[in-house]
């Protein structure tokens, strides 16, 4: 299986520590996604390397907290 991150295509065995961390990198800075989507993304690469590939190392990326917003009061 081949994964796509950062526009290289690698063998998903071939992906470092490294390449994960600039991966999540670019989606927060370059494409300015939601914790909501990010933390989607750190979960499907705990499923792929944790339990897939069964790769211990992934566990240590922390899930960013949640934003608060306030609420719109209408007045």
């Amino acid at each position: 299986m081949k994964v796509n991150i950062i526009n290289t295509v690698k063998p998903s065995e071939g992906v470092t520590n490294n390449d994960i961390k600039d991966y999540l990198l670019s989606l927060t800075e370059e494409k300015e996604v939601s914790t909501s989507i990010l933390n989607i993304a750190i979960n499907d690469l705990k499923f792929h390397y944790g339990i897939v590939l069964r790769h211990n190392s992934v566990y240590e990326i922390r899930q960013p907290k949640k934003d608060k917003k306030l609420p719109t009061v209408l007045s």
